[in-house]
């Protein structure tokens, strides 16, 4: 879609123009951005063609980084301060998506770092899976430049943009405002209540199921088909195609989301108070 795209909005003679081109350009990103969602449940699947695919779609989309920051950042530091991808408590969109965007880079760097060192492999080399995306990223920008000129390239980096703008957005509405606790050890295990789950069916078509959240959490390696609603997860009050729009209007999101969140956190708080009442009088 991506390559037939670039060559209709180059085409010397007969490039569509008005709504022709937006249609066109509009479809090539959401296209684009259901790619993102297909590589997400693609990277956390063992065999080497599936992971292959994922990493040719993030690639696709300048993104190719989001494999190692999901998989070894955001599951393990999710709900925490540590993780670029969770919207604290009363941020807007407009400051977590610099914030996650910078910060993805910034944290799977690192961790790949990490691995190399531990692995005792050069840094600067073809074995830093960052350097290899950033490589097969440019040859995609060089090959649609070379083949398509300005008109396919600008179309190659909308497509791109858009698709890791509505990923990120869907990000902030997973985890909004949801913490884990600080423990002795570093933070509570991840459990039910760090993930918003959401039953709405358009949603779940179009997401394969990624608005399952907490179980996808608790059990990563868990295929998209078999995810269920989990017990003691919070739950959204609409469906993600009404809350992506209400996410770019601050005030209106956090009319929204925010009594919904803070009628959670004072059931759990009523909850663990009377958890400790019980375990004091046995």
């Amino acid at each position: 879609m991506l390559i037939w795209a670039a060559s209709r909005v180059s085409h010397p003679t007969d490039a569509p123009e008005g709504l022709r081109l937006l249609g066109l350009v509009w479809s090539t990103a959401l296209i684009a951005a259901e790619g993102i969602n297909c590589s997400h449940e693609l990277l956390h699947r063992r065999s080497r063609p599936e992971r292959f695919l994922a990493h040719l779609l993030l690639v696709s989309v300048m993104y190719g980084h989001f494999v190692i920051e999901h998989a070894r950042g955001h599951h393990f530091t999710v709900a925490t301060p540590h993780d670029p991808a969770t919207m604290r408590f009363g941020e807007s969109v407009y400051r977590f998506l610099p914030r996650t965007i910078l910060g993805g880079y910034k944290s799977a760097w690192r961790l790949e770092v990490t691995r190399l060192t531990r692995e005792r492999a050069p840094v600067w080399g073809p074995h830093n899976a960052m350097l290899r995306y950033a490589a097969g990223q440019a040859a995609f920008v060089v090959g649609f430049y070379t083949l398509f000129g300005i008109p396919g390239l600008l179309l190659f980096l909308f497509q791109a943009t858009v698709a890791i703008i509505l990923l990120e957005q869907i990000n902030a509405i997973e985890h909004y405002g949801l913490e884990r606790k600080a423990v002795a050890d570093g933070y509570e295990r991840v459990g039910p209540k760090h993930s918003w789950d959401a039953p709405h069916r358009v949603s779940s078509y179009l997401l394969f199921k990624l608005q399952v959240h907490a179980d996808h959490h608790l059990h990563a390696s868990r295929r998209y088909q078999t995810l269920e609603l989990t017990e003691g997860s919070p739950m959204l009050p609409a469906g993600y195609l009404t809350l992506a729009p209400i996410l770019l209007v601050p005030p209106l999101w956090r009319a929204v989301m925010d009594p919904v969140l803070l009628a959670y956190r004072e059931r759990w708080r009523a909850e663990e108070i009377a958890q400790a009442n019980a375990a004091k009088k046995e």
